[in-house]
């Protein structure tokens, strides 16, 4: 009876679980390229897997494989929703290829998933700035406030607020 195997692993009776906390273990040991080789493989076996598709939509991110850290993001949101994280993280992304309008309604749905993500808010207020739209910027700059009034960006939030 041949062994199942997952690329050159051999997976064994390995849960999705274990796989993914291997994944954890291969990050705080630098062993990049085997964490995300654990985090597809418990996505293998547990499609719906968020953490371990967030974890590899970060890792895949930093490897600049952007189109898969997308999709990684994508299907962890498409399971859990209310992952203000998983939109955040997606958002700014989306961003970063130059697709600001969509990151600023992905950020939209992160505000929506957790009311208190101030980050969030704060890049949500950018976004709306850097593409002209500073007067839709405003409320959610004060939403940063009202949830971080001391914080690093806290100025830069006032500074908006002051400048309307």
């Amino acid at each position: 009876m041949k062994a199942e195997t997952f690329g050159d692993w051999e997976i064994g009776g390995l849960s999705a679980e274990d796989w993914f906390e291997h994944g954890v273990a291969c990050e705080r040991t630098d062993q990049l390229s085997d964490a995300a080789k654990a985090y597809r493989l418990a996505t293998e076996i547990r499609p719906d897997f968020v953490e371990a598709w967030f974890n590899l939509g970060n890792l895949l991110r930093d490897a600049g494989a952007l189109e898969q850290a997308e999709q990684a993001f994508r299907t962890a949101v498409r399971h859990r929703p209310r992952l203000a994280q998983g939109w955040y993280n997606l958002a700014d992304l989306l961003h970063e290829r130059g697709r600001t309008e969509a990151a600023i309604v992905v950020l939209h749905l992160a505000v929506a998933a957790d009311p208190d993500y101030t980050d969030a808010y704060y890049n949500l207020a950018q976004c709306l700035v850097w593409v002209g739209r500073e007067s839709e910027a405003l409320p959610f700059w004060r939403g940063y406030l009202e949830r971080d009034s001391v914080g690093p960006w806290a100025e830069t939030a006032r500074q908006h607020l002051s400048g309307a």
